[in-house]
């Protein structure tokens, strides 16, 4: 106990040497300080960080700190002053660094700033308006464009022509904001920026807030607690603002995509009413689809939908029921962890005590066919038909296609543009191998397609009553038409219906022609 009083009286007496502590002290000397900001690289071992002066970004492993480079500093500028900026977003490929200074505060926290594009190979940097004052400014995936918002209204900059263009033109301020969420979207959902490119840079999808009939609500202000803003720099200050109080009306929302192929502005086509948030869009990994998440008002209902932002057919993924995925019915060897975006298939229906219970696969043939449904166009346009699937999960599929127009090659359009489609599939399917036949009336041909990619020899129907077949196979295409464990033989039975007996032919011999 001595002990202790001894250390009190110490400390006591140190703390009136150094002098009283006033109010200010505490309001602004003594007060939490974030790291200077930090951004993941693309490859998740490494992170950007600003230096605390705003002068330039480090990369630095996660693994090691010591592991440091510098990816940007001011003094390697060409044609600019500036070194001290605010915030940067660097490329995936980290050929172009997005920076911006001058912030000024909107909101709590969004604000408009300088933005510049610095380009790490030439070491130029350009302004990217002349004005400035831009907001939520966003590199586009394939480093051309950048999107950014100014005066509520979406537009795009092509960087090597210096073109902007304007996306909407709507955009008022209390009555509509494109892009950047209102005051409710900031505070309750933490969202700071809707814009969102998909992968291939090519469509730009975004949230629109109509906020008309939001009532307008004045807050008081106190120069000194908040940041600094011209808004209420007297003491006290009034700052007005579009803010819903319970009961009151929010933002009506929508969500709209832009497409440069086609310069076409297209809303979603989704069930979003009066009482619906949108909380989260983004596009997915693979492919063109636009992820929406809605959520009523009560916060109990969320929803979400898988959208074509091309003709803004939505259709709901997951709804207010309970989803399951067993364990059977995931691809063997494959691990999922929680974020990620998988394909599923909706296997089945269950009505339960809880309400109903949704059976998801990813083992189900029925996956693969949704997939091939939404990559290529020609099977979703009837064109192409898909007449029969084999699979084993996590291995090999088989499909059988077959084309009502003479003028479309069924596998050629299923393969896609240096296998593109096809790929985009397998992608999905954690490489999955997959072969795509050609069906025939003739069950001669459809079988001995079926046991591609194995030259075949010939094809008897035994029995087209119980639907045996001999196919005959060169001697070294034995092992190859039967397969790692028979499974070759096993898809092929199974896609056409037909009992396949393999038997070898040895000496010469004249391929069957697969059509």
């Amino acid at each position: 106990m001595k002990k202790i009083l001894f250390l009190l009286v110490l400390f006591t007496t140190a703390w009136v040497c150094a002098g009283a502590l006033e109010l200010s002290d505490f309001v602004l000397r003594y007060r939490p300080y974030g790291i200077a900001a930090t951004q993941n690289c693309a490859n998740g071992d490494y992170y950007y960080q600003k230096s605390a002066d705003g002068s330039k970004i480090f990369k630095i492993a996660y693994k090691n700190e010591a592991d440091e480079s510098v990816v940007f500093d001011s003094e390697d500028l060409r044609g600019c002053t500036i070194t001290d900026w605010d915030g940067y977003e660097v490329s995936a490929d980290e050929s172009k660094i997005l920076l911006h200074t001058a912030t000024k505060m909107v909101y709590r926290y969004s604000f408009t700033a300088d933005y510049y594009v610095y380009d790490t190979k030439s070491q130029r940097i350009t302004k990217l308006t002349e004005a400035g004052g831009e907001e939520i400014a966003t590199l586009c995936p394939d480093n051309r464009k950048v999107a950014f918002v100014k005066d509520n209204n979406v537009y795009v900059k092509w960087l090597a022509s210096g073109e902007v263009r304007a996306i909407t033109t709507d955009g008022k301020k209390n009555k509509v904001i494109n892009g950047v969420p209102d005051w409710v979207y900031q505070e309750e959902f933490g969202i700071l920026n809707s814009l969102r490119w998909s992968a291939d840079g090519s469509t730009l999808a975004f949230i629109r807030f109509d906020e008309s009939e939001v009532p307008m609500y004045s807050m008081e202000l106190y120069e000194g607690a908040c940041k600094p803003n011209e808004a209420y720099a007297l003491y006290p200050g009034r700052f007005d603002f579009k803010y819903p109080v319970a009961g009151e009306k929010n933002s009506v929302v929508s969500v709209l995509a832009w497409n440069e192929a086609s310069g076409e502005l297209r809303k979603m086509a989704l069930p979003i009413g009066d009482e619906h948030y949108v909380p989260h869009i983004d596009f997915a990994p693979q492919g063109e689809r636009l992820m929406v998440s809605t959520l009523n008002r009560t916060q109990n209902d969320l929803r979400i939908y898988s959208v074509n932002p091309l003709t803004g057919d939505a259709t709901v993924e997951i709804a207010k029921s309970e989803a399951l995925l067993p364990k059977k019915d995931q691809i063997p060897g494959e691990k999922l962890n929680v974020g990620d975006l998988i394909k599923i298939y909706i296997a089945d229906v269950k009505e339960t005590e809880k309400g109903p219970k949704v059976m998801l696969s990813r083992v189900n043939t029925g996956l693969v066919k949704r997939m091939f449904e939404q990559e290529v166009p020609e099977i979703y346009d009837g064109s192409v038909e898909i007449r029969s699937i084999s699979r084993e999960a996590g291995s090999r599929t088989k499909i059988a296609v077959s084309s009502k127009d003479p003028n479309v090659d069924p596998i050629g359009a299923c393969i896609g543009p240096k296998g593109s489609r096809v790929n985009a599939i397998i992608s999905m399917l954690g490489g999955e191998k997959i072969d795509i036949v050609k069906y025939s009336d003739d069950p001669r041909e459809y079988i001995g397609a079926s046991l591609s990619p194995a030259e075949i020899v010939s094809v008897e129907i035994v029995s087209e009553e119980d639907r045996t077949c001999r196919v005959t196979v060169p001697e070294n295409q034995l092992s190859l038409a039967i397969g790692n464990k028979g499974q070759n033989a096993r898809l092929a039975a199974r896609l056409t219906g037909w009992k396949i007996d393999i038997k070898p032919h040895y000496g010469n011999y004249q391929p069957m022609i697969q059509l």
